[in-house]
């Protein structure tokens, strides 16, 4: 009875070790994020994504507070400072309701890789403990933009220039257990190099 116990358990959990859930990793102008297909199973392991639930994923990044939620394209005060000092971050969710190859087309690059239950685990809890919590534990959402489709909320983690939006995308990965060395990563560039071990590649990077 106890061999059986024991082998019933061997076997599920192979078979959970094996089951594959897809991710995207893609670069936007200035940043980096995951993105995620929204479900039941995200909803319940990452903090907020109810918000978004009815849309079809989720793109998920982390970045300087006053950066990533300028109204400017691009602020050379705002980024100058978040390079220069350890400033305040926040993780930006946004909803997208479109079948996911339709969001790579307004990416620079896009990777898609694959995970078992596990990695999968680990990245929503590597996610979630990223986000700052007021003292009720509910996340403060610091700003929202185009009606709630995209949304900020306060971070844990100090941004600089050895820890930016790549290095976290980094992180989160190393932690999942994949095999890539975060501490090699501070640009979109170090983390396209590193992806390309173990990714495959959705829409290559141009020179």
């Amino acid at each position: 009875m106890v061999f059986s116990y024991i082998l019933l358990s061997a076997i599920f959990s192979f078979f959970q070790a094996k089951s594959s859930n897809t991710i995207y990793i893609a670069k936007n102008d200035w940043h980096v994020g995951i993105i995620l297909k929204v479900d039941d199973l995200l909803i319940s392991r990452v903090d907020d994504i109810d918000n978004f639930k009815y849309y079809d994923y989720v793109d998920i990044g982390w970045g300087d507070a006053d950066f990533y939620q300028s109204s400017e394209d691009f602020d050379l005060f705002l980024a100058s400072k978040a390079i220069l000092f350890p400033t305040p971050s926040v993780i930006r969710i946004q909803g997208y309701s479109a079948a996911v190859h339709q969001i790579f087309n307004y990416r620079d690059y896009a990777f898609e890789l694959e995970l078992n239950d596990l990695q999968y685990q680990k990245l929503c809890t590597f996610i979630n403990e990223s986000f700052e919590r007021d003292s009720a534990n509910t996340l403060i959402e610091t700003s929202q933009k185009y009606n709630g489709v995209v949304k900020f909320y306060s971070s844990i983690h100090k941004y600089h220039l050895f820890n930016t939006c790549n290095t976290w995308i980094g992180e989160a990965l190393e932690f999942s257990g994949l095999d890539i060395n975060s501490s090699n990563i501070t640009t979109a560039e170090h983390l396209y190099e590193e992806l390309l071990s173990i990714g495959k590649v959705i829409k290559y990077l141009e020179d």
